[in-house]
């Protein structure tokens, strides 16, 4: 019985040495830690970035930035610059734009349609209806 133990032991002990064996212990700096996802809005303002010898247009800065890029002018990369315009006096009137894409934001605003005013979800969502904003808010 002595020798079933002495030879259980040596087969464990043989086994943890083993598994010792097939650790490997790296040295150097520990790994980078996982990068957090970029979450950008779903707005198109294109600009051209950069990031070494590759220039390429992203849909905004926030995607070019989460890309690792630099933002090098706003615009289509090759196209015209896009420039802001002075503000005009009087807003354009708004016509319905079915295929607008508008930021899923709620920043309430009241717009009025046909002599009737409504609260909608925000500017794009009011333009996009052919509604004119008449103040910030809920009506």
């Amino acid at each position: 019985m002595k020798l079933q133990g002495i030879a259980t032991g040596a087969a464990a002990l043989t086994a943890a040495a083993m598994g010792l064996a097939a650790c490997v212990v790296e040295d150097g700096p520990p790994p980078a830690a996982p990068e957090r996802p970029v979450v950008c809005a779903q707005i198109y303002a294109p600009v051209c970035a950069r990031r070494d010898a590759e220039v390429r247009t992203f849909s905004n800065e926030c995607m070019a930035r989460g890309n690792g890029f630099t933002v090098v002018s706003q615009g289509e990369c090759g196209g015209s610059p896009i420039t802001p315009r002075p503000p005009a006096t009087q807003p354009p009137p708004q016509t319905a734009l079915p295929d607008r894409v508008c930021p899923q934001i709620y920043a309430p605003v009241c717009a009025v349609r046909d002599g009737r005013a409504s609260t909608y979800d925000n500017e794009c969502v009011a333009g996009g209806r052919g509604a004119r904003v008449i103040r910030q808010g809920a009506c």
